[in-house]
C-alpha cells in the first residue's frame, strides 16, 4: 500500500454519487429552501446534500441552521478583520498541502492564552482559515482539509475550551466532514484533561484525531514544517 493509500485509509472521506443522483437531490432542496437556496453556494450546497447522502429531509434544516449561522456575523469574513489574529500567529493556513494534496491549517496551541484573547476574534480567524482552506480546495480534486495541531509548550493557560468547543460545532454543524485528519503534536500532559472534555463531543469522529510526534509530520507533509 503506498503511502498516499495508507493516509486515505485514515482520513475522513465522503462517499460518491452519480451525477444524475445528486442533482435531483439538490434540486429538491433548492425547491424546499426556495429563495433562501440561492444565498448559499453551489459548492456548500452540495456537499451538504452529500454529506446527508442525499436524504433531503436531513439536509434542509442543516443547511437553513448554516445560513442562520453565516448571517450571524460569520460571512464573508476577511484576511484585513482578523489581520491582529493573524499577526499572533496562533493560526494559519499553510503555504505547502499535504501529501493527498489537501489544505492545510496549522494551529500554535501556546499562543491561545484564554485571559488574554478576544474569543470572538479566535472564532473570526477560525471561519476565516477554514473558508480559506475551502477556496484552496476548488479544482485540485481535494475535498477535506488536514488540521495540524502544535501542542508543544501547551500550559493550563492555553486550556481554552470554549474555543475548543466552538471548533467541534464548526467541524459537525457549519463545516461537516470538511476536516478530513487532525494531528495533536507531541500534548504534554496537562492537556489530558482537556481532551477528555473534547472527546466525548467528537464521538465517533474522534477516530480522526491522531496524536503524532514532530518527526512524524513528515509522513503527511512530505517534508518538516516545524
Amino acid at each position: 500500500m503506498s503511502t498516499g493509500e495508507e493516509l486515505r485509509d485514515r482520513s475522513l472521506v465522503l462517499p460518491s454519487f452519480s451525477d444524475g443522483e445528486l442533482e435531483k437531490a439538490v434540486m429538491e432542496v433548492k425547491a424546499i429552501m426556495g429563495p433562501s437556496a440561492d444565498k448559499i453556494d453551489e459548492e456548500t450546497l452540495t456537499w451538504y446534500v452529500r454529506m446527508r447522502k442525499l436524504d433531503v429531509d436531513e439536509t434542509v434544516p442543516r443547511l437553513t441552521r448554516y445560513q442562520d449561522w453565516r448571517e450571524s456575523g460569520y460571512e464573508g469574513i476577511e484576511e484585513e478583520q482578523v489581520a491582529t489574529e493573524l499577526a499572533t500567529g496562533k493560526a494559519f493556513l499553510c503555504d505547502d498541502c499535504d501529501l493527498l494534496g489537501r489544505p492545510v491549517v496549522v494551529v500554535d496551541a501556546s499562543k491561545q492564552v484564554v485571559y488574554d484573547r478576544d474569543l470572538e476574534a479566535s472564532k473570526q480567524l477560525c471561519v476565516h482559515l477554514m473558508d480559506s482552506a475551502l477556496l484552496r480546495m476548488q479544482g485540485t480534486g481535494s475535498e477535506t482539509l488536514l488540521s495540524i495541531w502544535d501542542l508543544r509548550g501547551f500550559g493550563t493557560r492555553n486550556a481554552d475550551i470554549s474555543f475548543l468547543k466552538f471548533f467541534v460545532d464548526c467541524m459537525f454543524k457549519y463545516y461537516p466532514k470538511r476536516i478530513g485528519q487532525v494531528l495533536l503534536v507531541e500534548p504534554p500532559f496537562v492537556f489530558q484533561p482537556v481532551w477528555q472534555v473534547i472527546k466525548p463531543l467528537l464521538g465517533k469522529y474522534s477516530s480522526i484525531v491522531r496524536f503524532v510526534k514532530v518527526s512524524e509530520i513528515e509522513y503527511y507533509m512530505g517534508k518538516q514544517i516545524f
